[in-house]
């Protein structure tokens, strides 16, 4: 709400857990749906349910400098290193917005993948529908392995009417 009072959780813990168990597990994962469907809140709710379990670092790929060169400058080392710091038991690198790809950031995205391929991450990256299969395989190539892919759908009726009750 615009006085930031009126607030809503949906319970949707039946389509986010299966994806962090996955990339937590060292697997890539592609989650993908319509534009304003949750995929980011239900990604990042996930991977940051369980602190003491699971380290996430999580990167918005449009936020990312034009190159990798200026990326590594800004943190002081490679990713890859900072990754490899994370100790908690199942960790995992989530790269939002990932179908930035479409819009220039091929390298940006395959230097992220590959940087967590080399710290022992797991990846989810979150796209748009339309973009899905360009973001699975090139994070398939850089990663080696077979992509999971795990769409996410709208709202129920049931969901869509506790929103609009709260507001």
């Amino acid at each position: 709400s615009v006085d930031g009072a009126r607030r809503v959780r949906l319970d949707r813990g039946d389509i986010s857990m299966p994806v962090v168990a996955a990339g937590s597990a060292g697997k890539a994962v592609v989650v993908h749906g319509e534009s304003g469907v949750g995929k980011s809140a239900l990604v990042l709710a996930a991977a940051t349910a369980q602190p003491n379990a699971t380290q996430a670092v999580c990167i918005n790929l449009r936020h990312l400098p034009n190159t990798t060169v200026e990326f590594e400058s800004l943190l002081g080392c490679p990713l890859a290193l900072l990754l490899a710091e994370l100790s908690a038991p199942e960790r995992l690198l989530v790269i939002d917005a990932a179908d930035a790809v479409a819009e220039g950031m091929l390298e940006q995205l395959r230097y992220l993948v590959a940087a967590a391929r080399a710290a022992s991450l797991g990846v989810v990256a979150i796209s748009a529908s339309d973009n899905k299969q360009v973001v699975r395989d090139i994070i398939a190539d850089c990663f080696r392995a077979d992509v999971i892919e795990h769409g996410v759908p709208g709202l129920t009726d049931t969901q869509v009417d506790e929103v609009v009750a709260t507001f």
